[in-house]
């Protein structure tokens, strides 16, 4: 495997993406990891600087006037540091067992990463880094005891040192918005190009794959759950589409026909609602998770919040044993707790970035 620098000459292509394709979560406890409280900047004039791209991308995307809409920068060993912490993202509860959502062979255990990717979109970051913008000032509205009161990502240590070591590179998280790194899964492999040019498209959402807790963008802090849906590239017509776009125009050698791929990609969450096994209703609360008349495609508002009302920008899907339709989905932790990987779904498809797709292969 060797990574080699350079780019992809790719024309603009229209976003047809299933959002709903999921790389979904599996994960701890609320409790566990990192406890970060939020916090807003106190400062008046702390507006992010919404074209401002990442210091560390290289291509012609830094350029006023890019000539491609997107490029792909393939990391390198020279870049041990990334690549280290890519793989910690390939670390997750139960990999290879068989679930529900179990898509080719099981009896693996663990996932190498094999072949990675830098993704440099100007027009999506610019849209990304808007949103980050207008959750910023919503969450700088709200009180300490609002924000207490609002369920927190805490992601598991490992995750969340991973994802801000990754931030670090040239775009550091923003304060106060639950900015983090998550996974999501590959179910159809020549998707990438879509989601890379264009972006995740939440109106296609549930078409590639379930939609349990709403019609929105799956996303996962655990590789055990988002590889349930990776398949390999099957016929010779998607092979040679992912040889184009990742490997030949990129001067890299062929891939390995048993390859799975999955983004890794920073999400703005924001304001959290929390569901258990009522889906229909916030933890511990009859409130509502979503607004009426939406189909499960728009999330309620915040009721913290007034002046102008805001709604919740993710749901936090988190059932702690089974019981009916969602026991499938348990599994058994390091610590031998017993919980439902955890799913963080977002309803726009700019509040998440694909800053990096990874190709990795199951092992034993």
């Amino acid at each position: 495997m060797v990574f080699v620098t350079g780019s992809a000459k790719k024309k603009p292509t229209k976003p047809k993406l299933s959002a709903g394709e999921s790389g979904q979560s599996g994960g701890q406890a609320a409790s566990d990891g990192p406890k970060k409280p939020a916090t807003s900047r106190k400062k008046k004039d702390q507006s992010l600087n919404i074209g401002q791209i990442p210091t560390h991308w290289k291509s012609d995307q830094t350029h006023g006037n890019p000539s491609n809409v997107f490029e792909l920068t393939p990391l390198k060993y020279s870049q041990p540091n990334v690549l280290k912490n890519l793989q910690i993202f390939l670390e997750g509860n139960d990999i290879g067992k068989f679930a529900a959502d179990q898509s080719g062979p099981t009896g693996y255990t663990k996932l190498l990463l094999q072949h990675a990717w830098q993704v440099e979109n100007k027009v999506m970051w610019g849209k990304y880094n808007g949103e980050r913008e207008e959750i910023r000032k919503i969450m700088q509205r709200m009180t300490e005891a609002q924000k207490k009161k609002m369920p927190q990502p805490n992601l598991r240590a490992p995750i969340y040192k991973a994802g801000s070591n990754l931030a670090q590179l040239g775009a550091p998280y923003v304060d106060g918005i639950h900015e983090v790194h998550l996974v999501h899964g590959l179910k159809d492999p020549t998707l990438a190009e879509d989601i890379v040019s264009g972006g995740f498209n939440e109106h296609f959402a549930g078409t590639q794959s379930g939609n349990l807790f709403g019609n929105g963008i799956y996303m996962a802090e655990d590789a055990g759950k988002a590889d349930q849906y990776g398949r390999a590239v099957s016929n010779d017509a998607d092979k040679e589409k992912m040889r184009t776009l990742l490997y030949t125009s990129l001067n890299l050698p062929p891939q390995d026909n048993n390859l799975y791929y999955m983004f890794v990609c920073r999400a703005a969450l924001g304001c959290i609602v929390q569901v258990g096994k009522d889906r229909d209703h916030r933890l511990g609360t009859q409130e509502p998770v979503f607004a009426d008349g939406t189909q499960q495609k728009e999330l309620a508002y915040v009721p913290e919040i007034d002046k102008p009302r805001t709604r919740f920008h993710t749901e936090l899907a988190e059932v702690t044993g089974g019981g009916g339709h969602v026991a499938e989905d348990t599994h058994k932790e390091h610590l031998g707790n017993e919980l439902r990987f955890r799913e963080f779904i977002s309803y726009k498809g700019d509040r998440i970035y694909p800053e990096f797709l990874i190709a990795y292969s199951r092992e034993q």
